[in-house]
């Protein structure tokens, strides 16, 4: 059969807009790609407060009552006639002249979600025969004449086994007024009426001997 030229021209343009029909349809069904998530902005890690050293207590009779979770009783009250330099050798919880033994030992500044302040306390401790001891805690109140010490305390490696534990303690300590005539720095009155001094029990002399 012979098609004439203007039979086969109309095929031809009618086959191009069928195609071109077809290519609409198609790119009209794609869905436009979205584009690509822009990159998360770097956030810098909160940087850790700075260390600040504890104040000194005030001279003076201070009342200090020690007590451990899981204890029964009342925790028993102690009077320290607590001097510049007993205060300088005090240990952690207020009640023995550890305090050099604590030579790890980081303190810093915070407040709670309330905004009050406190001071957040973790220290390394190495009593000798006593294990080493690791305190977690935190000093609430102006420490210079009152606070209130809670804080977890891990043992090891002491001699005696019952010494390597694990224990929640509770210490709060407050200035009473200035020391008796009769009492020097570093002189304890314990309950009973029982008297001492920690300079003599311990292996850190008074300043000037």
């Amino acid at each position: 059969m012979r098609v004439s030229s203007k039979d086969f021209a109309s095929t031809v343009i009618s086959t191009a807009i069928g195609v071109a029909v077809l290519l609409a349809l198609s790119a009209c069904g794609k869905k436009e790609e979205a584009p690509p998530p822009a990159p998360a902005p770097v956030v810098e890690a909160p940087k850790p407060p700075p260390m600040e050293p504890m104040p000194a207590r005030k001279p003076g009779l201070w009342e200090t009552a020690y007590s451990e979770e899981g204890s029964d009783g009342v925790a028993p009250v102690m009077k320290i006639c607590i001097d510049a330099e007993t205060d300088k050798h005090l240990g952690i919880t207020g009640n023995d002249l550890s305090g050099d033994k604590c030579t790890k030992t980081a303190v810093s500044r915070m407040e709670d979600e309330d905004g009050k302040p406190y001071w957040a306390m973790i220290a390394e401790c190495d009593m000798g025969s006593g294990g080493k001891t690791e305190i977690n805690g935190k000093f609430i109140g102006d420490y210079t004449s009152n606070y209130t010490f809670t804080a977890r305390s891990q043992t090891t490696g002491a001699a005696l086994e019952h010494m390597n534990r694990v224990v929640n303690i509770t210490v709060k300590s407050r200035r009473i007024g200035a020391c008796p005539s009769s009492m020097k720095g570093g002189d304890v009155i314990m309950p009973g009426d029982v008297k001492m001094n920690l300079f003599d029990m311990s292996v850190v002399p008074p300043e000037g001997q």
